[in-house]
């Protein structure tokens, strides 16, 4: 038997390795560095801006308003953007002083009566939502008309202003597009290398987490860690995804300049990223299991030496020295197991090669302007699902409906807060429905925008006391908070607001009216606004939460209906076996791939739902939300391993059999789908008898070779089983008696 090789002392320094855990922490937090350049762009521009504005307002005699006014506009206008193309992005930056000078003119002539300036402000309320339907562009634009309309409006310096503010906002936007699309403009091969950065760190990150769970002996300490193994494997399919769309996979059929030969090599970087992924999503659940009760000191030993060590094969440090040594310490954790686990530890083997084997940096540096050219072929991404809601309007009217009397409501109430300072209930109420569609969701952002208000209000009260008078300080500092503001934007909604509120509290004593009665009104007009736009998307044609994630499971179950038939058709496994027919299973081996793809974005998107629900996001407890998402996870993940079995050495005489299994399980699958789809209690047939029938055969071949595919096969149905019955909420009826509950299993 192999020994398995003795840990020294010296081995690793504890203290090198935590400070390589942090860093590998915080690249795998920024794939493709998007936050840092989105924070430099937004920080910068505001920078630049307010340079540039207030030393022409101070020459010519112009009030601060409009400096803040185009500095505002400048910095939201890189915010807004998310065209899919740079081209697309730049008509719409040139679109952004049309719209907003428009806003203030009429805001600006609505001013002088209450009345006025309320009712159009409702009616651009309405229609920033409304347009919404019309894509990313419109969406960009809605946002800017509410903040011109609002700026305008709250700064009232009368008609003789507005050339001024509309020059402001002139200069503001072609600063924004300096920024944008020359000083800090995007680089797709620089993205792309950073992004491949970000994937292996999330590797190293979830082999440490590994190590960590080896040695957990404690229930609470391991589900605690499982489940931040778990949140690691989501972002490294989502890193895997981001990968796979810049190097244009996807759309490398519709380049029409991209030869046979550059497809071809592109899709097999793909492939192998994609079994670089399984690699490290097999090994996680290999460690997982092997490290369950039971397992003996030595055992867990062997095992925090294996996630050691496969770190370093990420870290391609001599990769293949480092996967001999996992090997050994693999096979001596294995030898402590009963023979159950076996099978466990030859596909944990094999994923160690594969992860030794592929080193991800050669093939998108080859690929060159190659990949590129294929990055700029405008080829339109899959369509997400469509937003879910329970009543006959369309979303984007409700939502128009919706934001708009939340918004009249916080106007009103608002006033009677504050005459002065009624706009940050407005601000709540409308920001609540940004990015949210259902009654969840704007709980979920009401409850962030709160949080992050509160804690602003703290930090505002400490940056006060600390800059005094000096404003050198205190302008050094704003940069700062806004630098950290939009350096949250996509990873924390309560960061971001905490640090855009110590900001307003820094701009309010730049300019002497700090106060903390200021910051006090800050809060109570929040929780306002918040409020009223939480109880108006609850009661007025609300859209429940419940509904979106029954569709969206419901789409991730078809189209792991599809996976499953594409990964036991017969002809597949037949063909696999015959060199005469290698075309045709490299051609088979693609569309398992783009159908899993297919899977992983699906499960994305259900997360993405699930997330704003789960954890800290709500003040109410969401088990269900999370089970659900859980299982979703575990289903993808089975969907993969079960693939990768049916490549192995199966034997053709299984072929039948095995499709057999795989046919009835998809038919379940899509009924359950087709249930959930249409709002009815789903039932999961059970092909239990064929899947025993396929455990239980012994005509054609072992039991080893027998056991995989049939173990997975068994997974998948009592996945889809557990996620209907959480997804549904009240069970999931079985035509063939009750099955047990999944394990959350996967990772």
């Amino acid at each position: 038997m192999i020994q398995p090789t003795p840990v020294r002392a010296n081995d690793r320094d504890p203290g090198a390795s935590r400070v390589a855990h942090y860093r590998d922490v915080i690249v795998a937090g920024d794939p493709g560095l998007m936050r840092l350049r989105l924070a430099i762009r937004a920080s910068g521009t505001a920078a630049v801006a307010a340079l540039v504005l207030s030393s022409v307002a101070s020459v010519v005699g112009l009030p601060s308003s409009v400096t803040i006014v185009g500095a505002a506009i400048a910095m939201l206008g890189t915010v807004v953007l998310s065209d899919a193309t740079l081209d697309q992005e730049k008509t719409t930056l040139a679109l952004v002083p049309l719209v907003v000078g428009v806003m203030v003119v009429l805001a600006t002539l609505a001013a002088p009566s209450v009345w006025a300036s309320t009712s159009a402000f409702c009616v651009v309320i309405f229609c920033a939502v409304y347009v919404r339907r019309y894509g990313p562009r419109a969406t960009a634009l809605g946002v800017m008309a509410f903040l011109g309309y609002f700026f305008a409006l709250y700064f009232n310096d009368g008609v003789a202003s507005i050339p001024w503010t509309e020059g402001a906002i002139v200069v503001g936007i072609a600063i924004t597009y300096v920024v944008r699309f020359a000083i800090v403009r995007e680089r797709p091969q620089h993205v792309l290398e950073y992004t491949l950065r970000a994937f292996d760190a999330r590797a190293r990150v979830i082999f440490d987490d590994l190590a960590e769970l080896a040695v957990a002996s404690d229930g609470t300490t391991r589900r605690r860690i499982s489940r931040r193994i778990r949140r690691g494997m989501i972002r490294l399919n989502e890193t895997a995804l981001a990968l796979e769309d810049q190097v244009g996979a996807n759309r490398a059929a519709a380049a029409a300049a991209a030869t046979d030969a550059v497809v071809d090599a592109v899709s097999a970087w793909v492939g192998a990223m994609f079994a670089r992924e399984l690699a490290v999503e097999t090994l996680a659940d290999a460690i997982r299991e092997l490290s369950g009760a039971g397992v003996s000191k030595p055992g867990r030993r062997e095992l925090v030496l294996l996630a050691r060590g496969l770190r370093e094969i990420v870290d391609r440090r001599r990769a293949r020295h480092h996967a001999s040594a996992a090997i050994r310490h693999l096979v001596a954790a294995c030898a402590s197991h009963e023979p159950s686990l076996h099978a466990t530890c030859r596909t944990a083997t094999r994923a160690v090669h594969t992860l030794a084997a592929f080193d991800p940096w050669p093939s998108p540096a080859a690929t060159g302007d190659r990949a590129l050219s294929l990055l700029s072929t405008g080829a339109p991404l899959p369509a997400g699902p469509a937003t879910v809601s329970d009543d006959a309007l369309s979303p984007t009217m409700r939502l128009a409906i919706q934001a708009t009397i939340a918004g009249a409501l916080s106007m009103f109430a608002g006033r009677q807060i504050s005459e002065a300072r009624w706009f940050w209930a407005v601000i709540a109420a409308f920001v609540v429905f940004i990015r949210a569609t259902t009654i969840g969701e704007t709980l979920s952002r009401a409850w962030q925008r709160t949080l992050g208000t509160v804690g602003g209000v703290v930090g505002g009260l400490i940056a006060a006391q600390l800059v005094g008078r000096d404003p050198h300080l205190a302008l050094a500092l704003i940069f700062v908070g806004l630098f950290g503001a939009y350096y949250s934007y996509r990873g924390s909604y309560a960061w971001m607001i905490g640090f855009i509120t110590t900001v307003i509290a820094l701009i309010y004593t730049v300019l002497g009216r700090f106060s903390r009665e200021l910051l006090y009104i800050r809060v109570v007009e929040t929780l306002v606004g918040a409020f009223i736009g939480t109880v108006v998307a609850a009661f007025v044609f609300p859209a429940h939460s419940s509904a979106k994630l029954r569709v969206l499971t419901g789409i991730l179950i078809r189209r792991a209906a599809q996976s499953i038939v594409d990964a036991t058709r017969a002809e597949a496994i037949s063909s696999a076996t015959s060199s005469a027919t290698a075309g045709a299973t490299t051609v088979a081996a693609r569309t398992r791939e783009a159908n899993a793809r297919d899977t992983d974005r699906a499960l994305q998107a259900l997360w993405q739902a699930a997330m704003p629900l789960m954890g800290r996001n709500t003040p109410v407890a969401a088990s269900p939300i999370t089970r659900s998402a859980h299982n979703a996870s575990a289903l993808v993940y089975a969907l993969r391993q079960l693939t990768s079995s049916m490549s192995a050495d199966l034997p053709v005489g299984d072929a039948p059999l095995v499709d057999a299994v795989g046919r009835q399980l998809a038919d379940a699958c899509i009924a359950v789908a087709d249930a959930l789809e249409a709002g009815q209690r789903p039932v999961m047939p059970s092909p239990r008898d064929l899947v025993g029938a396929l455990h239980g055969d012994a005509t054609h071949t072992s039991s080893a070779a027998r056991s995989e595919p049939a173990r997975w096969l068994e997974r998948i149905d009592r996945i889809v089983t557990d996620l209907v019955h959480t997804t549904d909420g009240s069970g999931a009826a079985r035509t063939k008696g009750a099955r047990g509950r999944a394990s959350s299993g996967g990772y």
